[in-house]
């Protein structure tokens, strides 16, 4: 097998979630996929032949009440087909090794046999699968396929392991977010988020795992930590029409309608992420020298928060109906017509990025990798990402109707600081 141009590690955000659902076509659009066909660089995409679960944007979000009510029986029917025998891809490697719901420690302990194990035991039969359940199945599914596509008997290596063989001349990296900063943004709660938003011991790890395996990589491209308050679930009230140098009087988790984080405080948690824990980052990835270089989500969020009115970039695309503004803002359609009212670069849970909201970050990785290895700075075609994107171009008129249900689901999140088992929860990176 040849030597990669690319390969990548991460969370959903790599791994190409949209509206909490992976499937072939979503992987096929993910940040590394998109960066790779910039660059004319081959890449082997992960060709799930089934959505993990189920999909997830066409039942809970569309059909909230029948989709609610059905999800686990979806969830146990889609396990056992994952479960029945034979390989689940011709490929016995991905280059994007990335795994929706994973923290950082993750990247250096997960592996497919651990988590083909977990996936049997919540599957065994006669047990009854749990709302509770499904966040820890949907990750082991997920990492038990995409670490060992061709379901090789006891393959226990993580993510390092397998980009150690392969030796990728480039290795890009989002994660982190999935440590405390998601849960922030979901629940819309601030409380003690300086000691729950630190994942730079952990990245630590990372970079020495890395360093001391992955030796023939030339560049290592890592994604430092977006803008909270430009993640489209964090909302103002309803009343609250004008935000004042920024930032709104107060900010709620949109999706469950949950928290509540007042605008003083949400901006200390931008500046937090911004002068402290992104130089931070940076830092914890010291063992890998100067072949770290880092992406500055944070500063290509903000350029296009058009949210709280300080966009400085703007995302134009050509619809059926002429000429359409995506943004940050939930996202919402004309009732009984479907077409596109607002939002855009989100998908229906407010956290994940729609196809062109992954191109706005691919955009961010070409421009790191162009400017540091003096090639030439490809543009990533958002017109072509909306015409790929399924969601955008067949919106609901009745997609409203799934805040009931996520604010169902929402009860059975636990509160902050509860252990949740091996996994973070579905709605988690």
């Amino acid at each position: 097998m040849a030597r990669p141009e690319l390969m990548a590690i991460g969370d959903s955000i790599y791994n190409g979630v949209r509206s909490l659902t992976i499937s072939r076509d979503l992987a096929a659009h993910a940040v590394p996929l998109q960066v790779a066909r910039a660059f004319n660089w081959p890449f082997i995409a992960p060709d799930y032949p089934r959505p993990i679960l189920e999909d997830i944007e066409q039942s809970l979000f569309r059909h909230p009440l029948t989709g609610l009510l059905e999800l686990t029986a979806h969830a146990r029917a889609n396990g056992a087909a994952w479960l029945a025998p034979g390989p689940w891809s011709a490929h016995a490697r991905f280059d994007n090794l990335s795994i929706a719901q994973q923290t950082v420690a993750d990247i250096t302990r997960a592996n497919a046999a651990d988590a083909l194990a977990t996936a049997r035991q919540l599957l065994a039969p006669g047990r009854q699968l749990a709302l509770a359940d499904l966040a820890t199945l949907y990750q082991a599914l997920n990492t038990a396929f995409i670490l060992n596509p061709a379901r090789t008997p006891g393959d226990s290596r993580n993510a390092v392991a397998i980009l150690a063989e392969a030796q990728p001349r480039r290795i890009a990296i989002n994660i982190g977010i999935n440590d405390g900063l998601w849960e922030l943004a979901l629940m819309g709660d601030a409380t003690d988020y300086r000691a729950r938003i630190d994942p730079t011991v952990a990245m630590a790890g990372l970079a020495r795992a890395l360093a001391d395996q992955c030796d023939n990589t030339e560049h290592f491209y890592i994604n430092l930590l977006p803008k909270p308050s430009a993640l489209a679930n964090l909302m103002p009230r309803m009343d609250d029409v004008a935000p004042e140098d920024g930032y709104f009087d107060h900010y709620l988790g949109r999706r469950i309608q949950s928290g509540g984080i007042d605008g003083a405080t949400m901006r200390e948690v931008d500046e937090f992420v911004d002068t402290d824990l992104n130089p931070r980052i940076r830092q914890a990835f010291a063992a890998l020298a100067d072949r770290a270089h880092f992406v500055d989500l944070y500063a290509t969020t903000a350029a296009y928060d058009r949210k709280n009115r300080i966009a400085t970039r703007s995302v134009n695309v050509h619809g059926t109906n002429g000429e359409m503004l995506l943004d940050n803002v939930p996202l919402e359609a004309f009732p009984f017509v479907g077409s596109l009212k607002q939002g855009g670069l989100f998908g229906l849970d407010n956290l994940h990025p729609t196809i062109p909201g992954y191109g706005v970050l691919a955009q961010a990785v070409c421009d790191v990798i162009a400017a540091t290895e003096g090639l030439p700075a490809p543009v990533i075609d958002q017109q072509a990402c909306y015409a790929a994107d399924t969601l955008l171009q067949n919106l609901s008129g009745a997609i409203e109707l799934s805040d009931f249900a996520f604010s169902f689901v929402g009860a059975f999140i636990p509160p902050t600081g509860t252990s949740t088992g091996t996994s973070q929860r579905v709605g988690e990176a």
